[in-house]
Order: structure tokens, then C-alpha cells, then sequence
């Protein structure tokens, strides 16, 4: 509840007089701090998980945490600090999460720090398939050009199908002249 209201102090001293505090409270604290956009919190709870597999998993979590509920600044910290920017949330990474909410400076910053472009969630989308379903076109550019190109799209997708890839004109040329298309 502290970390959620911002009273780092209060963190700050709990966190200090307890040698006891296990890892999983102060990562509960950390990912509450993170949806709540408590950035200050955040800094003064990181100290304290000192192995790292245990800072990796608990600022994981709270990026999860902060990315759906939009806290940028939140998740640069935690990205920071060691976050996975391929942490997941019943089976979305936050690059889904932030494409499906059109948050393109947590796109963004995800891709800065090398989000996997080609995850697909339990239903079969990807972060792309999740952008362009939602319509955010600048989204949809951005994952594009971090994919390497411009493939055509078709935007009339069904919901079971998601984005179909068309063939190049070149292609489709060498097709019809009885040629391989590869």
C-alpha cells in the first residue's frame, strides 16, 4: 500500500529496520509501485533485491505491471534496472499489451530495448496483428520498420486469420510467368 501511494520514505525505513523482508513482498511493493506510476517508489525498492535471477523476476512483473497501465516512465526505470522486455502477462508480452493499447512511446521503448517481434499470444496474434486490429497505423510503421521492411498488408483481416501478408508485385509477376516466387 505504501509503494502504491508514494511514500518512499515509509518504504524506505520499512525495508531498512526488517532484514527478514523475503524477496516476494518487496516484489509485490515493486509491482504495485509500477501500476500506480510511483516512479520514485520504484527507485527506492530496487536497492533492496540484490540477487539477480529474484531482481530479474520481480522487475519483470512490475513491468508487466506498469506497461498496462501505461506508465512510460515506469517502465524505462524498470527496463533499466533489468526488466525482460519480453516479460509476459497471461501470454502477452507487454509488446502486445502496449501495441493492443496503441501506446506507441512503450512500443517504442520496448523495441529499444529489443522486444521479440514475432511472439504470438494463446489466440495466435502477434504484436503486429494486435496493433492492426486496433488501427494504430503509426504503430503498425513502427513494428514494421523494426521488422526490416514494408511488407503489404492486407488490413481486412478476419479475427481468426489476423494480417495476411500479400505476395510483392515482383512476385506476383514471376508467378504468372511460371517462375519460383522465392
Amino acid at each position: 500500500a505504501a509503494a502504491a501511494a508514494g511514500a518512499t520514505s515509509v518504504i524506505a525505513g520499512l525495508l531498512a529496520t526488517s532484514d527478514a523482508t523475503p524477496a516476494a513482498v518487496i516484489a509485490e511493493a515493486l509491482t504495485n509501485a509500477a501500476a500506480y506510476g510511483q516512479v520514485e517508489s520504484l527507485r527506492a525498492l530496487l536497492p533492496f533485491i540484490t540477487v539477480v535471477r529474484e531482481r530479474a523476476s520481480a522487475t519483470s512483473a512490475a513491468l508487466c505491471s506498469a506497461v498496462a497501465n501505461s506508465h512510460l516512465e515506469c517502465a524505462t526505470v524498470l527496463l533499466a534496472n533489468g526488466a525482460d522486455a519480453d516479460a509476459s502477462t497471461n501470454g502477452s508480452s507487454v509488446l502486445m499489451v502496449a501495441c493492443s493499447q496503441g501506446a506507441l512511446s512503450l512500443v517504442l521503448l520496448l523495441l529499444g530495448h529489443n522486444a521479440r517481434l514475432y511472439r504470438k499470444n494463446p489466440a495466435g496474434h502477434t504484436a503486429l496483428s494486435l496493433a492492426s486490429k486496433g488501427g494504430h497505423a503509426a504503430i503498425v510503421h513502427e513494428l514494421l520498420s523494426a521488422a526490416g521492411g514494408e511488407p503489404q498488408l492486407d488490413m481486412s483481416e478476419s479475427e481468426e486469420e489476423g494480417c495476411q501478408r500479400r505476395p510483392s508485385r515482383s512476385a506476383s509477376r514471376q508467378s504468372a510467368a511460371g517462375r519460383p516466387s522465392g
